[in-house]
């Protein structure tokens, strides 16, 4: 059933350190130890707009004006520390099934029983994210549940090498995301959507006396090595019904 005020339900991950109240929860660009689970909501427009309004917006039948996208309070109920996917449900902490048991309901109540995990770029902030998130489920009809993973992006792209390194830290929690959700719930597809202009592509490594090779280190060696860095072109599309290397698009490609 559709709220009567124009709100986008999300839930959302993060392994971001969090700061403040579980039920009004804020998380910073820090990475944090576990992968924190919760539900929240964007708000269109200020108070009083109605859903008229926002689909005359959607439609581009009134230029004159956007809303704004507002994040409302981020309530964190349950974490998955690090470790394997528990198989049976039992063992599960009680928090954590209570959160996938909401997830279960809102998929019982989509059309597609699908979950779309919307990744974020570089130099992004969590309310910038949710509301990217709160637009991709708003323009797909709503027929998807949609899950915002924020990773922790230091939100500025002077720094954009710690990035890197965060964003390969947060990608095992995802993965633990997706085989939690494929085992624990309802759900039919699990696709993730990324946003990425360039992926970092690792070709070399520098060794500590400065020399570059491209053959893998030894982990002696490897634990002293920097890695050297190459971007390729993202495509920014969703792959998932390619079924063959010729349907993936230019880029994807290329990239393999």
């Amino acid at each position: 059933e559709r709220k009567s005020d124009p709100e986008i339900d999300l839930f959302y991950a993060t392994n971001r350190l969090p700061v403040g109240p579980r039920t009004n929860r804020l998380y910073a660009v820090t990475p944090g130890r576990d992968l924190l689970l919760g539900v929240t909501s964007v708000r269109i427009g200020d108070e009083g707009t109605t859903w008229d309004q926002v689909y005359e917006w959607s439609l581009g039948m009134d230029g004159e004006r956007r809303p704004q996208l507002i994040l409302q309070q981020m309530t964190e109920m349950a974490a998955l520390p690090e470790g394997p996917v528990p198989a049976p449900a039992p063992t599960l902490d009680p928090q954590l099934r209570a959160w996938l048991a909401i997830l279960d309901q809102a998929l019982e109540r989509s059309p597609d029983r699908d979950i779309i995990i919307y990744v974020h770029g570089a130099n992004s902030t969590v309310e910038r994210a949710a509301g990217q998130a709160a637009q991709l489920r708003h323009f797909t009809g709503q027929n998807s549940v949609v899950l915002l993973f924020a990773w922790p992006t230091a939100e500025n792209f002077l720094v954009y090498p710690r990035d890197i390194s965060t964003a390969f830290g947060a990608a095992p929690r995802l993965a633990r995301l997706v085989a939690l959700l494929a085992t624990h719930t309802k759900v039919r597809n699990i696709d993730v959507l990324s946003y990425l202009d360039k992926i970092p592509v690792c070709a070399a490594y520098e060794t500590e006396d400065g020399t570059i090779t491209k053959d893998f280190p030894v982990t002696p060696v490897l634990e002293k090595c920097k890695p050297v860095w190459e971007y390729l072109p993202g495509w920014k599309c969703d792959i998932s019904k390619a079924r063959s290397f010729d349907e993936l698009p230019e880029n994807a490609r290329k990239y393999v």
